[in-house]
């Protein structure tokens, strides 16, 4: 009789720790955010995306269900040196999602090839 109030007792500790551990973040969804990205100009969509003129995101992107924030760097192909970087680095305690697409830049009167890049928290 002990034995099953040990094992009883032990089962209700380990539901309750698990329990505990349920994850209620709302995961980010990529396409949303490429969405409302080419909808603000700032996400390649076939057309020549001019540095010079782009800013941070409006706070339509940053009211985003589940988006706590977003980083967006724009370089030129086969160069890791960032052309214009909007937003802030994401914190080292959180899950970033990341993807990127090739995109045509319009740089100092030149049109070259280039890198739009996201980071996602």
């Amino acid at each position: 009789m002990a034995a099953m109030a040990v094992i009883t007792a032990a089962s209700i500790f380990l539901v309750t720790i698990s329990a505990g551990a349920v994850h209620t973040e709302i995961a980010l969804n990529q396409q949303d955010i490429v969405q409302t990205l080419m909808e603000q100009d700032l996400w390649p969509k076939g057309e020549i995306l001019t540095v010079e003129s782009l800013s941070l995101p409006s706070e339509t992107v940053l009211e985003m269900e589940g988006l706590q924030g977003l980083r967006l760097s724009y370089r030129l192909m086969g160069n890791q040196t960032c052309l214009l970087c909007l937003g802030d680095e994401p914190p080292s305690d959180v899950t970033v999602l990341a993807f990127r697409a090739p995109a045509l830049l319009y740089v100092q009167g030149r049109n070259l090839a280039g890198m739009v890049e996201a980071m996602a928290w």
